[in-house]
């Protein structure tokens, strides 16, 4: 019997509070799903106020997890049913929770926007783009709106334009209009928040009071820092002839002097506080004497520390700390802001009139995007999406009353747009589970900020009060050890706070111990931190990659034998990025024989397969295009050797690649003459071919997808040579620029860094260590987590651009010297740079918090540190000393420190450098200000193993392994099993290599031949791209719809006619020789023809005949097994109660006995099949040869 589900008093809260709205903040591995399903059960099934399954609107945030909570809700209600068999309410949720509305936001919003189509004065069979067609409308609109707009050469555009211009096209331009439009979707009103988004330049205050945060931040730093060091002064023993007393004193100057800088910053003396910064006065640190040389100054840990502080506090030194503000005087950015606030408004009105444009092309299209059906749900909702207090509309009010509770499933993750259109949902019923600190997708509108917003002003939910709305907190952990969720603590505890991170890592937020009974107590420590330190110049990834090879590997050795053994599928490898490191990561694991599985998320158009084919896709467009042609060339498509090029390009150095290759064909050399020939050949079908059926036809004739399937990891290769086919077709359905737009295109995606991600061809029960983004793996959970590539840099490059965006500050523009060109940050720019630099680094430390609790059982984090090429420095000590001089804040890390990392390794270094177990870090540089450090020993500082990998350890890994491979006693019961099972025969063998279904039409084809498989040497292409055989069926397709007494009198006009009937294609019909249907008509086989009473046409058949009629190496029973025989006849009528089967050929034949002897066999399969099918004999078999003219009588 299975144990009853145990809950913890806060999950019964989140389960059993209805009389309001309430926010459920759910901490990793805390049970949420679990708690939101347990919910939804015991509303359906109170007996008091019972709820109906049609009564309640689930949202989740993907389709997986809507269709995990269908599931896990139809199980639950089974459960209870068999409980309880004969409860009709029961019964009736089980009927209705197929069609219960568990969806997604999109789901939701869509289906609201079909029921209504009519109120929003849309077509009912709207459909949805998806996102390549949206990206070819969106850059037509673009394109059609920048001409109009270069067209009437408005000035404040043309200063725009240069402005924001990166290089000689309208790439940047282009890129801003969109970034500006995608962020103002996320909103109730667009139009509204692009319109408030230039306040900030009528509010220069408000850019000022956002500085000033940052600036009284960093001079609260060096106030910590000076405090600190005189602690650490007063704290030294010093000989009775020495005194600090001095130095201590000209400290306390420096923080006076802070002091007064802060006085201004908190009157708000903008110009006062630039004034005193020019001005600093900063005297030098004096320094007592050594007692023993007094011609040298006193030395010891403590003044060194305080003499590195003095070096960058200065007069010189401190005003450049300032700069990055950017403060002017008043006057100043009045001047700026008067300048940059009329572009500003032409990029806000630039941005709405491509909205109209691009709504027009959808409109023309009758289709929608995603965004679309979330705006037009509100607007079906409410009366003005801009106003608020909204007013709702009828609809609304009708389904307020149609939902009894409105579920939302990671709350975190909505954005201002979707919220509203809960909030205009619900009647003050809203149930809202999430988590703030594993919020990580603000790339994509999520505004982690409106959960905190509700979490702050909501009281912690009381039982007895009742009192709504109201706030739970569910901390328990029931995933992972207790030792992993110390290690999460410790780091958090430290680092994590609401100026970076939007909350404060208390009691209430840290994650409690819930998994008691699930793990045993254990002697090893459940948290790793591993520092790999490469020699100068190594590869510093692959050397990571390498450790954690050897770590797996002995990880599995190691557990051999005990109750839980790992094995390969327990290991997870989580990155920030996978692009670009992936590869290395697998490629090391499989060189180290384990067994790896990588998805290279954002990497496809970085995968060598599909490289290159866009390659030759340019190449095909205009060869004369040095790099995609050598590219091409090397690649397995061609086949040409570094040698072979190389010999091309001496004998023509002075000219491209393509007139080389040109030469080379004049000389006869075969290579270049059989790519000519094919890149000819593709070039004439590229004129009337799209993207997609000529990328089928170059797969079809090189067999590249075939090449590349024999290569490692071909069956993902191969899946993203089909992935790139579907990206082309849907290119193809929205656009008529063929091959060479679709090159662009991609082109483009590739230079906005677009995610388009390789395709996935993991088996799930795969024996394999995986390698994923952290992004990823959210919602996923390992018995062992390694957190690698901790190095991986954050990316700032938001934060550098010309341009940049805040959801509350709106647009920030920098400057631009009209003289010289050169841009220059203002005060707007700045302030929304670092409100944003806040807004990332909290949104990068969520990430690391996710990516740590995805651990079970042991959490390993690993990095590297090494020196540059040819340095002889210690980097990792180098490390320490610099985090160790980070460390003035007691227990926490100083914000301004946490904001100004550029990694997780900084993060975790400085998170874990006071750790109680961290001597060894300690010991790299201990003569540095790290001996001055205090530990960190609290009640969260669980054991932790530290590590440095220097290389010296993989000589003991391979003794290891050598220990492995000792003889072992040889097992001779399983051996003697083995040989009876390997040595069992097959009683058919010989029916094992005879096909059990077989096509008519094969039987008359030569045997296949391998010796040229997947040689890349194309059939020589005919005229208009068709081979003769397609030639063929563009007849055969004629004869199947032609109506033959109008073919007879005018075969031109019935072609015609086909055509328009869309029987037949332009270029099908071009290719038919109405010379030789003429010739037919005339025949006496077609005047029979057309006197019967009954006439088939294409006509299928499939009968079972003996194996042995095919196959003569067949015998006995065998030979009398029955095979499937499928085919189609083209033709046969009925003349005095027989048929007369009639087949179409258009073979290029010298006479009718060689089509006669050819097809002979396959003729009397279909003699056979005819009279069984029909039941009438067949009096006549014979054969229209179209080439010779002639019928051919078998």
């Amino acid at each position: 019997m299975a144990k009853k589900m145990s809950w913890t008093p806060d999950q019964e809260k989140a389960i059993d509070a209805r009389g309001g709205t309430l926010i459920v903040s759910a901490a990793a591995g805390s049970g949420k799903t679990a708690v939101l399903v347990e919910r939804c059960i015991r509303r359906l099934t109170d007996t008091e106020h019972p709820c109906s399954a049609d009564r309640l609107l689930i949202v989740t945030f993907t389709r997986a997890a809507t269709a995990e909570m269908r599931s896990r809700l139809a199980e639950a209600v089974a459960k209870k049913l068999r409980e309880d068999p004969t409860n009709e309410h029961l019964q009736k949720q089980q009927m209705l929770l197929p069609s219960a509305q568990i969806c997604t936001i999109d789901s939701f919003c869509g289906n609201l926007v079909r029921e209504n189509f009519e109120q929003l004065g849309l077509s009912p069979d709207f459909r949805m783009l998806d996102e390549t067609e949206v990206s070819v409308l969106q850059q037509a609109a673009l394109e059609e709106v920048l001409e109009e707009l270069y067209t009437e050469q408005d000035p404040d555009f043309l200063k725009l334009v240069e402005l924001l211009a990166t290089g000689r096209d309208d790439a940047s331009i282009e890129e801003n209009i969109l970034r500006l439009h995608t962020y103002s979707r996320a909103y109730p009103s667009p139009e509204h928040w692009l319109q408030n988004a230039l306040s900030l330049y009528d509010e220069p205050s408000r850019a000022y009071r956002i500085l000033k945060e940052s600036l009284q931040e960093l001079l609260d730093s060096w106030v910590l820092k000076w405090e600190n060091a005189i602690r650490q002064l007063e704290a030294e023993r010093t000989p009775p002839e020495v005194s600090f007393d001095g130095t201590i004193e000209c400290i306390r100057g420096y923080i006076a002097e802070l002091d007064t800088l802060n006085k201004l910053l908190d009157a708000e003396d903008w110009n006062g506080f630039l004034t005193a910064v020019q001005n600093i006065s900063i005297p030098g640190l004096k320094k007592p004497k050594d007692p023993e040389n007094k011609r040298k100054n006193y030395s010891s840990p403590a003044l060194a520390l305080a003499s590195k502080l003095k070096e960058d506090f200065t007069p010189a030194k401190l005003p450049g700390a300032f700069q990055k503000f950017a403060l002017s005087d008043e006057a100043d950015v009045a001047v700026d802001n008067a300048l940059l606030k009329p572009l500003a408004r032409k990029l806000v009105d630039t941005v709405l009139r491509f909205d109209e444009v691009y709504t027009e092309k959808k409109r023309e299209e009758n289709a929608l995007d995603f965004a679309d059906t979330e705006l037009f749900a509100l607007k079906l909702l409410v009366k003005d999406p801009a106003a608020e207090p909204f007013t709702r509309k009828e609809l609304a009010e009708t389904l307020r009353e149609q939902y009894e509770e409105i579920l939302i499933d990671e709350y975190q993750d909505t954005n201002k747009l979707q919220d509203t259109i809960f909030a205009a949902l619900s009647k003050d019923d809203l149930f809202m589970v999430g988590d703030v600190k594993q919020s990580i997708y603000r790339f994509r509108q999520a505004m982690p900020e409106l959960f905190l917003r509700k979490k702050e002003e909501y009281p912690l939910y009381d039982t007895e009060k009742d009192e709504y709305p109201a706030t739970v907190i569910l901390g328990c952990n029931f995933r992972s050890r207790k030792g992993v969720l110390h290690g999460v603590n410790y780091t958090f505890s430290r680092l994590m706070s609401k100026a970076v991170g939007e909350i404060t890592y208390d009691e209430h937020e840290q994650l409690n111990f819930g998994a008691k009974d699930a793990y045993a107590d254990r002697e090893e420590p459940d948290v790793e931190f591993h520092i790999v330190t490469p020699e100068a110049g190594a590869d510093k990834k692959e050397a990571e990659a390498r450790h954690i090879a050897r770590y797996i590997a002995k990880a599995i050795r190691e557990s051999q034998g005990t109750a839980k053994p790992l094995t390969c599928r327990d290991f997870a490898i989580l990155l920030r990025s996978t692009k670009n490191t992936a590869n290395v990561y697998r490629k090391t694991l499989s060189e180290a024989g384990i067994p790896v599985y990588a998805e290279q998320g954002g990497g496809f158009l970085e995968t060598p397969e599909v490289m290159t084919m866009l390659s030759f896709l340019s190449v095909i467009d205009n060869p004369v295009q040095d790099v995609p042609l050598l590219a091409v060339l090397l690649s397995p498509l061609f086949g040409f050797t570094e040698d072979e090029v190389a010999a091309l390009r001496i004998g023509s150095r002075y000219t491209n690649l393509y007139k080389a290759v040109l030469a080379g064909e004049e000389r006869g050399d075969a290579h270049c003459v059989s790519f000519l020939e094919a890149l000819r050949g593709f070039r004439t079908l590229s004129v009337s071919m799209g993207a997609g059926e000529l990328l089928r036809r170059i797969y079809e004739e090189t067999s590249y997808d075939a090449i590349v399937g024999a290569m490692p990891l071909g069956e993902q290769r191969v899946t993203n040579l089909q992935m790139l086919l579907q990206y082309a077709d849907s290119y193809d359905a929205n656009s008529s620029y063929g091959a060479s737009g679709f090159v662009r295109y991609m082109d483009r995606l590739g230079e906005q860094d677009s995610s388009l991600n390789t395709a996935a061809t993991l088996s799930p029960n795969a024996n394999v260590v995986q390698i994923m983004s952290i992004h990823k793996s959210k919602g996923l959970e390992f018995r062992v987590c390694i957190v690698a590539d901790l190095n991986h840099k954050f990316n700032d490059s938001e934060l550098s651009r010309k341009l940049i965006l805040h959801p509350e500050l709106g647009i920030g523009l920098q400057g631009r010297q009209p003289d010289t060109g050169f841009t220059y940050p203002t005060l707007c720019h700045s302030a929304i740079r670092e409100a944003s630099l806040r807004s990332e680094r909290s949104e990068a430390l969520r990430v690391l918090y996710v990516a740590m609790t995805r651990a079970r059982e042991t959490l390993v984090l690993t990095a590297f540190d090494a020196p540059n090429k040819n340095s002889t420095n210690d980097s990792l000590a180098a490390s320490i000393r610099s985090a160790a001089g980070k460390l003035y804040g007691g227990d926490v890390v100083p914000q301004i420190e946490v904001l100004r990392c550029s990694s997780f390794y900084q993060w975790v270094l400085l998170a874990f450098l006071q750790h109680p177990d961290a001597k060894l870090l300690r010991a790299r540089d201990a003569e540095g200000p790290v001996a001055l450090l205090p530990l960190v020993d609290n009640e969260e500082a669980a054991p932790v193993v530290f590590t440095i990998d220097n290389g010296e350890d993989a000589a003991d890994a391979e003794a290891a392994e050598e220990v492995l491979s000792e003889d072992v006693p040889v097992d001779e019961t399983m051996v003697s099993d083995l040989k009876d099972r390997m040595s069992w025969t097959y009683l058919h063998a010989a029916l094992a290599a005879s096909l059990s279904k077989r096509s008519a039409s094969h039987l008359a084809e030569k045997p296949f031949s391998t010796e040229f498989f997947a040689e890349s040497r194309p059939e020589s292409l005919s005229r208009l791209g068709m081979t003769p055989a397609e030639r063929g069926t563009c007849l055969h397709k004629f004869m199947q719809y032609a109506d033959f007494s109008l073919a007879e009198q005018d075969a031109e006009a019935e072609k015609q006619r086909l055509i328009d009937r869309g029987f037949l294609l332009p270029d099908e019909a071009a290719v038919i020789d109405t010379a030789q249907v003429r010739e037919f008509f005339s025949s006496s086989i077609a005047e029979r023809l057309k006197k019967s009473p009954r006439v088939l046409r294409e006509h299928k058949f499939a009968i079972l005949l003996p194996a042995g009629q095919f196959d003569e190496t067949l015998s006995g029973a065998d030979a009398e097994e029955e095979v499937l025989i499928q085919g189609i006849i083209d033709c046969a009528f009925e003349e005095s109660g027989t048929m007369v089967l009639l087949d179409y050929k258009t073979d290029r034949v010298k006479n009718g006995e060689e089509l006669a002897e050819r097809y002979r066999d396959q003729l009397d399969l279909y003699k056979v099949a005819l009279e069984e099918t029909l039941g009438l004999p067949v009096r006549e078999v014979s054969l229209y040869s179209f080439h010779l003219g002639q019928e051919v009588r078998l």
